[in-house]
């Protein structure tokens, strides 16, 4: 059924289409006619090829807007370029020198910095230092505040751990 009426004054529907998703190194592969191999070793660097085959492979790559996917690199490289912080109080300007002094080393280093204010509560001290551990290649905590016990379990994590202002006996633990 038509009404003519309705119909005549319509606008053409919209259509929504679903985010384009991001392009993955198989993608570049198939664009540049290579296995994906290929692809990795031009974009690492680590292993030389032509010079034809890694202009059409960097070409690809940026006709595509390929980036490597962080997560991939991270189980690759088996390391996050990242260095977590621990901080009571990011207004304290104590803190923010300390923070002034690791962000400068890891850029020295090309590493980022992630830091959790724990608005000087312990447990939150702890709580952010155990969710920093599993994502961060080393971690600071500054001044900590939580009991030795917790500290020692922010130790067990594995992630190296460098303390700011408390001592302890804890050879995991540098100072």
């Amino acid at each position: 059924w038509c009404n003519c009426a309705v119909t005549r004054n319509r606008q053409p529907p919209i259509v929504l289409t679903a985010p384009s998703r991001r392009a993955t190194i198989l993608d570049v592969a198939r664009a540049a006619a290579v296995s994906p191999a290929t692809v990795s070793r031009v974009l690492t660097g680590r292993k030389p090829v032509s010079g034809e085959l890694s202009q059409r492979v960097r070409r690809a790559a940026s006709d595509l807007g390929y980036h490597p996917n962080p997560a991939a690199q991270v189980l690759l490289r088996g390391t996050h370029d990242t260095i977590g912080v621990v901080v009571p109080d990011l207004a304290n300007p104590y803190f923010s020198e300390v923070l002034k002094g690791v962000t400068a080393g890891a850029a020295s280093e090309d590493r980022q910095v992630l830091v959790v204010d724990s608005n000087e509560d312990p447990l939150e001290e702890h709580r952010g230092a155990m969710r920093l551990a599993r994502w961060v290649d080393g971690l600071v905590l500054c001044s900590p505040r939580m009991p030795a016990a917790l500290l020692k379990e922010v130790a067990d994590t594995g992630t190296p751990l460098v303390v700011v202002n408390r001592g302890t006996r804890d050879r995991r633990i540098g100072r």
